[in-house]
């Protein structure tokens, strides 16, 4: 990674900003990063991103996993689907635990966050809850992320963050 040197701009009569809220460039430094991931070896990828992004500016970093609520696929089941989701959500957050422990070998300031819902929903919902000031996701094949690219669902989920959006495209 290439460091680059940045100037900071002088006032007008050549004195440099005295307070960091004077800094022009305060307004874009980044304090968190959420990255949402379906825990595949794949996505990964962005979590990458958001760890060296979180190295350079300090920030915190939250691993969020949304379980896709299908409220359609429930409804034509019926039944008592929830042991099923007790079962997944149990397997989740212990693979969001063990994620979070191995990026955590290479930056301590990492934390998870698991929820049920629509996944761009849920993503934008957590970057206003969490203050995030970047969200960071990669593209591969997976179902969320696929509705989340189309057409207006990425719409949708670009209008409601509340901060800037950085897709990393999957490096095969």
């Amino acid at each position: 990674m290439r460091s680059q040197e940045r100037s900071i701009p002088l006032r007008q009569n050549g004195s440099a900003p005295e307070a960091i809220g004077e800094d022009p460039y305060y307004a874009a430094r980044v304090q968190h990063i959420l990255a949402p991931t379906d825990l595949t070896s794949e996505a990964q990828q962005g979590i990458d991103y958001a760890v060296i992004i979180a190295q350079e500016t300090g920030a915190t970093v939250t691993l969020l996993h949304v379980h896709d609520e299908d409220t359609i696929y429930r409804y034509i089941l019926g039944g008592d689907n929830y042991r099923d989701e007790d079962t997944y959500r149990e397997k989740a957050e212990t693979a969001l635990r063990q994620l979070c422990t191995h990026y955590r070998e290479k930056y301590s300031a990492i934390t998870t966050c698991y929820r049920v819902g629509i996944p761009w929903d849920e993503v934008a919902s957590a970057a206003m809850e969490f203050d995030s000031d970047l969200i960071v996701l990669s593209t591969h094949n997976y179902q969320w992320i696929e509705h989340l690219l189309n057409g207006s669902d990425a719409e949708r989920m670009v209008r409601r963050a509340p901060c800037p959006v950085l897709v990393v495209p999957l490096q095969e």
